[in-house]
């Protein structure tokens, strides 16, 4: 990485040999006999005594190294630069010697002295970028990643073949989600070295984040054929056929990974997914057993099996594989899926009853409980559902979502004093829950107890936005990462997904409830505070926001709408909002843009899409819409609203035949 050390026995002994000193002439002959330690000595005896050329500094400096004195070595070599005035060599060894004792700070300072004065020196611009790149490293180390960049940026700016700094500085881009600028580095890496296979990879992975499936489709193959034994470079690459449109290659692929690896569940998962886009449920099937002939007692292949006999609708097919699993006792959590194939018959009662019979054997997962009492406040049957909701408390009582769902049963039954000493209970061990919070409000709201009730709303705004932000980070987390094909990290996904939803309902809520107790004034005031206290939250200056817009303060609104997108411009809610705001000011490039990004973080909103479609018709860009839906419908295929708003899009560019595809599938 870095200049080798260059020892500077400059002296030769034919300098002591004729020398008339004999002080130099007894240390020539120690240094010749290894003993390096009583010469050093002598050599610096000479430089206070005044006798300070170079060959007695460079003497004493090599000793001093023969010893791994490098501290002393460096004194010495700084003393003989301030003495001797300017010398290459000398000063050379000084900065590789800050570099060996961990100053890169003053080594760096001195190199670039020392390129002042030797501008076509590539030896020491080379140094300087290598110091660069060890500068980049401590700062990455350190999760510093701006940092980082910064100092492999420069590594390359004094050395453009510092391929260590290019391959970092991708990385970097790459875990910084900052693909456009991750692309040109990784373009280079990859031409300076077509057989690196981290080069080949990096390019790989920039080219799938800037969404260039055709040519990282070329780069896969390179991966697959120089690593054939590669099972996830050959998954990659039958994703990308698919991302690509060619099913043909895609199911190719997966037959021959199959062959390969005929024990890898990862490759049936990956090729059932596919199958599962066109519904082929015949083959998914015989994929399944195919598997299960060499692993029978699979639990994942087992129920995978049963959803899909689920859906073909043969029920009862799936409800036999799964009661041979409660009875093999390989997973006896398998009733709750025997109810949930009855509600999807429109069976809620045998569902209830199958629960009830599961819960009441001693079963214990939290599901069945938080399921049966859904069902049964669909049917009406509060009372019921409490009693449930209260045997789960017993069972889970670390549990504090059945005590805040039994708070919110006594609130919406109208016994509002019942649900405040659940509420109450429940503080005791989650006081920061953000809907212990909101019912809390909400019963204070309903004795026109306002003070308290604007009080809790506050407080709830404060839990949901915090809460907002650690499930925002979440999804990004789980979405991320080189694998292409990731169904954990989706699953994780949704999950968070689910409960953001939430979040965002109830603090839409909290927000309208405070509007409603607030004056506009007192509202203004309110939501500035918050800010100051929660300055990274983005949906406060969204929601300042919105009432700036609406009371005719669009300029106001739009600087908040403008830091909102850069605080959170992964967040649905945010992008919809600024849009809505765009298009309103007639700027309908930004607000598609804005509403493109919405429909890609929620894919079950149908305002988005319509409003792509909208827009996208005004500006001319529909084909290219349906272009990128196209591909998204490919790995999303039941994603309903996608499929209905990409089959209008299609008939409305005139691309009939397309939309009839689709229809027909």
């Amino acid at each position: 990485m870095f200049l080798r050390l260059v020892l500077f026995l400059i002296f030769g002994l034919s300098i002591f040999i004729h020398s008339q000193q004999a002080d130099l002439q007894r240390a020539a002959s120690l240094y010749s006999s290894g003993k390096y330690e009583e010469a050093g000595k002598i050599f610096e005896s000479l430089i206070d005594k005044g006798f300070q050329s170079r060959d007695i500094f460079s003497g004493a400096i090599d000793c001093a190294l023969k010893l791994n004195q490098t501290n002393k070595a460096l004194s010495l070599a700084e003393m003989a630069v301030a003495k001797l005035g300017s010398d290459y060599d000398l000063e050379l060894l000084t900065v590789q010697l800050y570099s060996q004792t961990g100053n890169n700070q003053k080594a760096m300072s001195s190199l670039e002295k020392l390129i002042k004065r030797y501008p076509d020196s590539t030896s020491l611009k080379s140094a300087l970028s290598d110091l660069h790149l060890m500068r980049g490293g401590e700062h990455y180390n350190k999760g510093k990643l701006t940092e980082a960049a910064d100092a492999m940026i420069a590594a390359l700016r004094y050395n453009t073949r510092n391929h260590d700094a290019r391959k970092n500085l991708v990385v970097i881009y790459l875990k910084q989600k900052k693909y456009k600028e991750a692309l040109p580095y990784a373009t280079e890496a990859y031409k300076f070295q077509p057989g690196d296979k981290t080069s080949r990879q990096l390019y790989f992975e920039a080219l799938i984040g800037n969404e260039k499936y055709d040519e990282a489709l070329k780069v896969s193959e390179q991966i697959v054929k120089s690593s054939p034994d590669d099972m996830q470079a050959g998954l990659n690459n039958a994703m990308l056929y698919r991302y690509n449109q060619d099913g043909e290659n895609a199911y190719a692929r997966y037959a021959e990974l199959r062959k390969k690896f005929p024990r890898a569940k990862e490759v049936y998962l990956a090729e059932i997914d596919f199958l599962e886009l066109n519904k082929r449920y015949d083959i998914i099937i015989d994929r399944y057993r195919e598997f299960l002939s060499l692993t029978p007692d699979d639990v994942d292949m087992l129920l995978g099996l049963g959803r899909t006999y689920e859906n073909k609708k043969s029920y009862d097919t799936a409800r036999t594989i799964y009661s041979e699993l409660v009875a093999k006792d390989l997973y006896r959590d398998a009733q709750l899926l025997i109810a949930e194939s009855y509600v999807k018959e429109g069976r809620n009662e045998d569902a209830i009853q199958v629960l009830e019979k599961y819960i009441l054997s001693g079963g214990k997962n939290p599901a069945s409980f938080e399921r049966i009492t859904a069902l049964l406040r669909a049917a009406g049957d509060t009372e019921r559902a409490k009693v449930f909701l209260l045997t789960a408390i017993n069972v889970h009582p670390g549990k504090t979502d059945f005590v805040l769902s039994l708070a919110k049963q006594y609130y919406y039954d109208g016994k509002k004093d019942s649900s405040m000493i659940w509420l109450e209970k429940v503080k005791q061990n989650y006081i920061d829950h953000p809907e212990i919070s909101y019912y809390t409000a909400r019963i204070y709201a309903d004795r026109n107890d306002t003070a308290r009730s604007v009080f809790h709303f506050n407080r709830a705004v404060r839990y949901l936005l915090e809460r907002s932000q650690q499930l925002q980070t979440e999804i990004l987390a789980s979405v991320s990462g080189g694998n292409i094909n990731n169904p954990d990290s989706i699953g994780r996904a949704k999950v968070s997904g689910e409960e953001l939803d939430t979040v965002s309902s109830v603090l839409k809520d909290s927000f309208k409830k405070l509007r409603s107790l607030m004056g506009p004034a007192e509202y203004l005031a309110a939501l500035k505070k918050m800010i100051a206290d929660l300055p990274q939250a983005a949906l406060l200056y969204m929601q300042r926001g919105l009432y700036l817009f609406e009371t005719g303060q669009a300029e106001e609104a739009r600087a908040d709408f403008e830091t909102a997108l850069l605080l959170s411009p992964s967040s649905d809610e945010v992008q919809s909002a600024a849009g809505d705001f765009y298009e309103s000011r007639g700027e309908n490039e930004k607000a598609l843009l804005a509403f493109r990004k919405a429909s890609s973080l929620n894919k079950k909103s149908a305002s988005h899409y319509r409003k792509v479609i909208d827009l996208a018709q005004k500006l001319g860009t529909l084909n290219d819409v349906c272009d990128y839906w196209l591909k998204l419908y490919e790995t999303d295929s039941k994603n309903s609203i996608l499929r209905e708003h990409l089959i209008e899009a299609l008939h409305k560019s005139g691309r009939i035949e397309e939309a009839n595809r689709i229809i027909n599938n």
